[in-house]
C-alpha cells in the first residue's frame, strides 16, 4: 500500500510541477513579447522624431535662404 501512495504522490507532484512550469513559460513568453513591442515602438518613435527634426532643419534652411534673398533686394 505504501508504494501505491508513493506513486500517487509522485504523479500529483509531477502534475503540479508540470502545470506550474507551463504557466511560468506563458508568463515569461508574454513579457518578452511585450518588451519587444516596447522596443519596436521606441525605434518607431525615434524615427518619427528624426524625420520631424530633419523637416525642421530643411524649413529653417529655406527660411534663412529666403531672408537672405529678401535682404539682398
Amino acid at each position: 500500500m505504501d508504494q501505491g501512495w508513493a506513486a500517487v504522490v509522485a504523479a500529483i507532484a509531477a502534475g503540479v510541477f508540470g502545470i506550474t512550469g507551463a504557466l511560468c513559460g506563458i508568463v515569461v513568453g508574454r513579457r518578452q513579447a511585450a518588451d519587444q513591442a516596447t522596443v519596436e515602438h521606441g525605434h518607431w518613435l525615434r524615427e518619427q522624431r528624426l524625420q520631424a527634426y530633419t523637416d525642421l532643419l530643411a524649413a529653417w534652411d529655406e527660411t534663412v535662404h529666403e531672408m537672405g534673398r529678401f535682404q539682398d533686394g
